[in-house]
């Protein structure tokens, strides 16, 4: 039997459409996402796929904020390019330890929310050509 494409998939997807919100937290995994609650969709890894980029524009937000594992900061700048052909507002959250679930654990969702909020830079593509180049 065929098993299931998760390129296709954004765990989390119909909790996001429908939240009120004009932003959307992009995580790796299921239980990243599961802190986040009606505020994230997980990838299901450290890429981003055309399918998953299709999905995003159906949720119709105007913030993209990529938060993947501490580990994935080259991943996060690939994605952020990927996703800057089709969106204006793209931000990125650099972790200082460890993976979005265990770095927010214990917290309340208000804290990390502002966590978020305060710690999400803007991308720049030209910020990161030359560190890519190499």
């Amino acid at each position: 039997s065929k098993g299931t494409n998760f390129n296709d998939l954004l765990f989390n997807f119909n909790n996001v459409k429908n939240n009120g919100e004009d932003f959307v937290i992009l995580v790796e995994g299921i239980f990243d996402c599961l802190r986040f609650r009606k505020f994230a969709v997980a990838t299901f890894g450290k890429k981003i796929s055309e399918n998953q980029i299709a999905l995003l524009q159906k949720l119709k937000k105007k913030e993209i904020i990529i938060m993947f594992d501490e580990d994935a900061f080259e991943e996060i700048i690939k994605s952020s390019y990927e996703l800057k052909n089709v969106f204006d507002n793209i931000y990125f959250v650099r972790l200082k330890s460890n993976d979005p679930d265990k770095f927010f654990k214990g917290m309340s969702m208000d804290d990390r929310m502002e966590y978020v909020f305060l710690h999400k830079t803007i991308f720049h593509s030209n910020f990161f050509k030359i560190k890519l180049l190499k």
